[in-house]
């Protein structure tokens, strides 16, 4: 299960096989038969998360581009590491409905490492 509503603790997304399905409570405020777009964003950091995370890296960046009203219908996501450096990590990903491409973005990961010193 991907996010929970507070209100009821049911998920807007759960994974079938390679699907994500939507609940009826994953429906966006634009259209009746729309998702969300913040569930791309999250559905994109979960992925890359559980495929790509390590505990010696912390998010620093999410930038996801939605392209396309994303219909109230399975998704499916791909993502690719781009980048695996010592202090950085990037990974991209495309998120599709019914066929279609309805999303992209990409996350930036830093290693963890101590303040400098001195004053900003």
């Amino acid at each position: 299960m991907i996010g929970m509503s507070e209100s009821d603790n049911q998920a807007f997304l759960t994974r079938r096989d390679d699907l994500f399905l939507p609940a009826p409570i994953a429906r966006g405020p634009w259209n009746p038969n729309s998702l969300h777009g913040r569930l791309l964003a999250g559905l994109l950091a979960h992925t890359v998360e559980q495929r790509f995370g390590r505990p010696d890296f912390q998010f620093a960046r999410l930038t996801i581009d939605l392209f396309r009203l994303p219909p109230l219908a399975p998704l499916s996501i791909d993502v690719a590491l781009r980048r695996e450096g010592n202090r950085i990590r990037v990974a991209e990903g495309s998120i599709s409905s019914e066929g279609l491409e309805v999303a992209r973005g990409s996350v930036v990961m830093l290693r963890r490492a101590e303040q400098p010193e001195g004053e900003v």
